[in-house]
């Protein structure tokens, strides 16, 4: 006979389709109430039968158990029986915690030459992990365990056996039987998460991924065309077949395909694999300066662009030209434009044109930028920012930190610019 019980978020719960007696309700059922008056009783704050899951009212919905009245709990037990092989089947899923740590050291684990376990095998011994977690709670427990199932003294290792096999929630593959069970959870309990990694993951003759076919990986993604990790996969391939040429990323040397054979046989890899070193912490930043353009890379990715904005005016300066590009002379000549900027306030207190970028310019607008400051009574800046073009020629003299500014900061191409655009444009005295 099917029970009409069911466990669900670690409570008991009664179908409804056992207790209704309108709609499709099922042949064995009570025929207590009809589905509409369930469903308002269950809707409503004042009665004592609660809704434990959402569903169909054919199967998937659940009353809970405690909730019901005494006369309905007498009724099921009497036609369905107590529900303490519910509770049997639940005590061991109800312990069950996925360890998060686990995955973590799985995630970092690597053997031979920097190699890291695929995917698949990372949840599967996640999975090994957690269930052999509540293995162990459930045998240092065991006068608990035991009084929940509703027995007394037994064989402890068939008793967890029996549990580990019928828990079905995840896919953990641990062995049948007690024999290899108990060792499982003797040598896991000894040696923590390496204990459930295979020996083929630890010996250096178990090495399938060199650095040299990790390189060759990261040479094939860092492409111009930013092939997805699928296509590497089949360049890969087509690499073995002496289809392509690949150059190193770094080096710019050919690859070749004789140091992708063992024993006569081509190297072969997964997709799962080819996933994995791409996304490695390690070549991360070979990934990205690759892929992505310079200003991506300069910006998000270089940790010197990110700064902190200072917090007086005339504290730092920035500087940086300009094309015009809206605006041309009557010859079709473009105006060049040199500016000077306060960080703090964002206000303009310098500014210099031309019809072309040369020194004159800059200088200029550093002339433009002192009449300000001194008809403000503002001083010397403390700090400069520039970029090389067209200042570079003045750093071992106007431009030389103490000659005449205290400080003077060299950067990037466009750093400037997007330090300006972001502030108000306001005179702070």
């Amino acid at each position: 006979m099917e029970t009409p019980y069911e466990f669900h978020e670690k409570k008991l719960g009664v179908k409804i389709k056992y207790l209704i007696f309108d709609r499709d309700f099922h042949e064995d059922s009570l025929k207590l109430i009809s589905y509409n008056a369930l469903y308002k009783r269950t809707a409503s704050s004042t009665c004592t039968e609660k809704e434990l899951r959402k569903g169909s009212w054919s199967g998937e919905a659940l009353i809970l158990f405690t909730s019901l009245s005494q006369d309905w709990k007498d009724q099921l037990t009497v036609r369905f029986g107590k529900p303490q092989e519910e509770i049997k089947k639940s005590w061991f899923a109800q312990h069950y915690v996925a360890d998060r740590e686990a995955f973590n050291f799985y995630l970092a684990y690597t053997y031979g030459d920097n190699v890291k376990l695929d995917t698949p095998i990372i949840e599967k011994y996640t999975y090994q992990a957690s269930v052999l977690n509540t293995v162990l709670l459930m045998k240092n427990n065991r006068k608990q365990y035991w009084k929940a199932l509703g027995s007394g003294a037994m064989d402890i290792w068939q008793t967890l056996s029996n549990d580990v096999n019928g828990f079905h929630d995840v896919d953990h593959k641990l062995p049948t039987t007690k024999s290899s069970l108990r060792y499982k959870v003797n040598k896991y309990a000894k040696e923590g998460y390496a204990g459930i990694i295979s020996d083929k993951f630890g010996m250096k003759n178990a090495l399938k991924v060199t650095s040299k076919i990790e390189r060759l990986i990261l040479s094939l993604y860092c492409l111009p065309n930013k092939p997805y990790v699928e296509n590497v996969h089949e360049m890969y391939e087509d690499f073995l077949k002496g289809e392509i040429d690949v150059f190193d990323i770094k080096t710019g040397e050919v690859f070749d395909k004789k140091d992708f054979f063992k024993r006569g046989k081509p190297v072969e890899i997964t997709v799962g694999t080819v996933w994995n070193y791409i996304n490695a912490p390690h070549n991360d930043i070979i990934v990205k300066k690759a892929r992505n353009g310079a200003y991506d890379f300069n910006h998000k990715n270089r940790p010197h662009v990110t700064r902190t904005p200072p917090n007086y005016s005339m504290s730092k300066i920035t500087l940086d030209d300009r094309d015009i590009m809206h605006t041309k002379l009557p010859d079709g000549s473009k105006v060049m434009a040199y500016y000077a900027f306060d960080v703090m306030s964002g206000a303009m207190i310098g500014i210099a044109h031309s019809k072309s970028k040369n020194h004159d310019l800059y200088i200029d607008c550093l002339r433009s930028m002192f009449r300000f400051t001194t008809s403000k009574g503002l001083g010397v800046p403390m700090q400069m920012e520039v970029e090389q073009h067209l200042v570079s020629d003045y750093k071992d003299g106007l431009m030389k930190a103490g000659n005449v500014f205290p400080f003077v900061r060299w950067c990037n191409l466009q750093i400037p610019v997007i330090l300006t655009t972001q502030f108000q444009f306001k005179v702070t005295t």
